[in-house]
């Protein structure tokens, strides 16, 4: 089992599942894998999680996910992002004529995500 100096478990693939509205968008599946000797620990975990926690915001303020963690199974840690319902206030009516014609590419949230798994394995030396 993979530990850090602190003596934390480390993870050596994270995968996140992200459930859309149903007909909307289809099921996003992202999956980290950490470098050789490397992983993930509760920061970069926690900070993989916050990253896609702002991003869904971002790119979809109307609606309202809740995360749910999933039983670890080896060295990989699951989560799971599902839609839950329409936040308060925000309709799509109630948007900028700019924001309702935007398109957005669901490949943000995998940039994202990747751009801060690199630089977790860059700082995270173990």
């Amino acid at each position: 089992m993979l530990r850090d100096t602190k003596g934390n478990r480390l993870y050596r693939r994270i995968d996140i599942k992200i459930i859309f509205p149903p007909d909307v968008l289809p099921v996003k599946k992202i999956s980290q894998r950490a470098e050789a000797h490397k992983g993930f620990g509760p920061s970069g975990i926690d900070d993989i999680l916050m990253q896609v926690t702002d991003q869904l915001d971002t790119l979809y303020p109307w609606w309202q996910f809740e995360m749910v963690p999933l039983a670890p199974s080896g060295r990989t840690t699951s989560f799971v992002f599902k839609f839950v319902g329409y936040r308060l206030g925000t309709s799509v009516a109630s948007m900028s004529p700019e924001a309702q014609l935007q398109t957005v590419p669901i490949d943000a949230i995998d940039r994202a995500v990747e751009a801060k798994v690199k630089e977790l394995a860059e700082a995270n030396n173990v």
